[in-house]
Parts: C-alpha cells; structure tokens; sequence
C-alpha cells in the first residue's frame, strides 16, 4: 500500500461555473456510527483524493468495532474498496 501525504498541500477543483478553485491544507476523514460518532480518523494533506483513504480507515475503523454496512458515495467505486468490504 503506498503511504498517503501527511503534509500540507495543495488542490484544484472545478466548480459548478467551470472555473478552478485552489486549496492550500489538509482534510480531515472520519467514519462514524449511524449516530455521527466518530469511529475512526485520519489526517491528509488537501491533494489526498477520498477514495485513496477509505480503504486504509475501514481497517482502522475494524480494529475498534464491528460494523454490518458501510455507505459510501459513487466517488468510492472501486474493485479494492469492494473487495476489502468483502473480507
């Protein structure tokens, strides 16, 4: 698995009016229960995309809980993070 940039970065995104929007930080990715409560954590920098830190926090996430689903956006279709769910 490769390792995820800790450090501050920076990203772009395009906006619903086609323009770029620049981002200079970090992000913060959480799972929680059905209640909100967080269950697992990590920190990375803003460039880090969504999909490349589920799989890594679902293993975190396991070792502290038991979970029966997860609910992920279309942006975490993946055959790793399917089949990481599947074990």
């Amino acid at each position: 698995m490769e390792r995820l940039e800790m450090r501050c970065s920076i990203t772009a995104k395009q906006n619903s009016k086609g323009k770029k929007q620049w981002f200079i930080g970090y992000k913060a990715h959480l799972a929680t229960d059905d209640y909100g409560v967080p269950v697992s954590f990590a920190v990375t920098g803003a460039s880090v995309h969504d999909s490349k830190v589920a799989v890594p926090l679902m293993k975190k996430a396991r070792k502290t809980t038991d979970f029966l689903y997860v609910l992920l956006d279309k942006g975490y279709i993946s055959p790793v993070i399917n089949e990481t769910m599947s074990t």
